[in-house]
C-alpha cells in the first residue's frame, strides 16, 4: 500500500499511473523473495541455535537423553520443517496482502479500473 501511495504521486506528474500494478507487483515479489532467501538463514537459524543452546544449559537436552530421545529428531527436525514448510506460504501471505494493499490505493484514490489493475498485475508476474 505504501509503495503504490508514495509512486502515485511522481506517477500522476508523468500520466503514467496506470503503471503503478506492475510497479508493485514486481517490486513485492522481489523483495519479499529476497526476504525469504535473508530469512531462512541468518535470524532464524539464530534464534533456533539459541533456544537449543538454552535448553542444552539448563539440562533439557541431557533429560532427553537419559528418556532414550534423540534431541536431534525431537528438537531440530520439527522447527527445521516448520520453517521450511512456513516461510513460503507466508512471503505468498505478504505478497498477496501487500498487491491488495496496492489495489485499495489504485482503485479508490487513483481511480484505475479494477479490470485494469488486475491485468496489469497478473501481465507483470508472467
Amino acid at each position: 500500500m505504501i509503495i503504490a501511495l508514495q509512486m502515485a504521486y511522481q506517477m500522476v506528474q508523468l500520466s503514467a499511473e496506470m503503471y503503478i500494478p506492475n510497479i508493485v507487483a514486481v517490486s513485492l515479489t522481489r523483495e519479499l523473495v529476497l526476504c525469504l532467501r535473508i530469512d531462512r538463514g541468518r535470524p532464524i537459524g539464530a534464534g533456533i541455535a539459541a533456544e537449543v543452546g538454552s535448553m542444552v544449559v539448563t539440562e533439557q537436552v541431557d533429560a532427553l537423553k537419559a528418556f532414550a530421545v534423540n534431541p536431534v529428531k525431537y528438537l531440530v527436525v520439527p522447527r527445521f520443517l516448520g520453517l521450511l514448510l512456513m516461510l513460503p506460504v507466508l512471503t505468498m501471505f505478504a505478497d498477496i496482502i501487500g498487491i491488495w494493499g496496492g489495489y485499495i490505493i489504485c482503485v479508490y484514490k487513483l481511480h484505475i479500473s479494477h479490470e485494469m489493475f488486475w491485468k496489469m498485475t497478473f501481465r507483470a508476474l508472467v
